[in-house]
């Protein structure tokens, strides 16, 4: 640890030393931050005070013109506190205030609004000039003040501020994004309909086709740039054609968006196990019908012959989904037995409760609503349309 803090700290300084050293860099402002702490053991995720205590530090040629020359603000105070603690959420308005970024006005009224929906109160959109400051006692009462004096100094800057700069956050958020989909996918799904000829030129067996049917479905989820991180959830199709949030719509176009490329080869696979009915079901019309008509003992053996051809025929779909449910149900308890036995583990929650959700997303959404529910479907519709045609 002590090696990469020292290779750590002459990168800050090096950093440190070229703002000072060039003109134009002079005005700019350093933050160095960690994204958690460690315990003795050099371990994180808890919530000892070592583990929740972060580093914050800002740092700027300009700040000596502001300081009496000390090298450090204040006194080392005592253990993770070393000069002085700060709220988090003290840090956005911060970096709104140095940038002049006129968006926290926005988001103050919607904190504002929680605050006057949970207790009783005048507005602070009506109430905020009426309410007397010095004499207010009570705490909505102060924010409400705090409030008014907040709005009475924006509004004093924004009148020597350029009204493009305090409206250009809030304009690329009103803006609708104009491409919603993954375009790089495209391509991709080019190379699926390849692959699809290809097996379907392959003549495979119904057990080839389901196995080939596991891979290609988590191969396909994963080469779409999704993974078993929540973080890379793509939501960009969840609310296409959507007026207001539906739980229901936007979880199933969230679902379908990201299990696109699984989606894809449940359809293909139910037009290869097509494709091996049809090709058994004519080579055996064709068997039956070419030699001439057997002795009686040599008939019955034949219709027998072809009932229980016909029989694995017809139960070629259940072969394929039994197997990919014995295949679901070892991978969801192995999932599950390893999430019981690490639940004390480092990871528990940034990387195996993940895995849990994806699995039960796989159980659930894919393999039964998608290969056993839409699958049959398919598949029936395919076989009806066969024989009707």
């Amino acid at each position: 640890m002590l090696p990469k803090q020292s290779e750590m700290d002459g990168i800050v300084q090096q950093i440190y030393t070229a703002m000072r050293q060039n003109t134009h860099l002079q005005s700019t402002l350093m933050i160095v931050c960690g994204d958690h702490g460690m315990n003795d053991a050099g371990n994180h995720g808890g919530s000892s005070p070592g583990e929740t205590s972060t580093g914050l530090i800002f740092m700027s040629p300009k700040f000596t013109q502001i300081t009496n020359g000390s090298s450090c603000p204040t006194d080392p105070k005592h253990s993770f506190e070393f000069y002085h603690s700060i709220e988090q959420s003290d840090i956005v308005p911060t970096l709104a205030d140095v940038d002049k970024v006129w968006l926290l006005l926005e988001n103050a009224r919607q904190v504002l609004q929680l605050i006057e929906a949970t207790g009783p109160g005048p507005s602070f959109e009506q109430a905020s000039s009426k309410l007397s400051c010095p004499d207010s006692s009570t705490d909505i009462q102060e924010l409400g003040c705090d409030w008014q004096e907040i709005s009475q100094l924006l509004e004093a800057r924004s009148r020597d501020s350029s009204p493009d700069d305090a409206k250009l956050l809030v304009y690329h958020l009103d803006q609708p994004p104009q491409h919603m989909s993954r375009v790089t996918n495209v391509p991709l799904f080019l190379i699926l309909d390849t692959q699809l000829r290809f097996l379907r030129s392959a003549h495979l067996s119904a057990l080839d086709i389901t196995i080939t049917s596991i891979l290609l479905q988590h191969v396909s989820f994963f080469a779409l740039g999704n993974s078993n991180s929540i973080s890379s959830i793509d939501l960009s199709n969840a609310y296409n054609g959507v007026g207001g949030y539906n739980v229901g719509l936007v979880g199933f176009l969230t679902f379908v968006s990201n299990w696109a490329g699984p989606l894809w080869w449940t359809s293909a696979t139910v037009l290869l196990l097509l494709q091996h009915d049809f090709t058994r079901r004519d080579r055996s019309q064709v068997k039956a019908s070419s030699p001439p008509p057997p002795p009686p003992s040599e008939t019955s053996e034949l219709v027998g012959t072809h009932s229980t051809t016909r029989n694995s025929q017809e139960s070629s779909l259940f072969n394929h989904l039994l197997c990919l449910t014995l295949f679901t149900t070892i991978t969801t308890l192995s999932v599950m037995a390893a999430c019981t036995a690490l639940r004390t583990h480092l990871f528990i929650w940034t990387v195996f409760s993940p895995k849990y959700l994806f699995t039960m997303a796989w159980t659930i959404g894919q393999h039964l609503v998608v290969n056993v529910l839409f699958g049959s479907l398919l598949f029936w519709c395919g076989d009806v349309t066969r024989l009707v045609g």
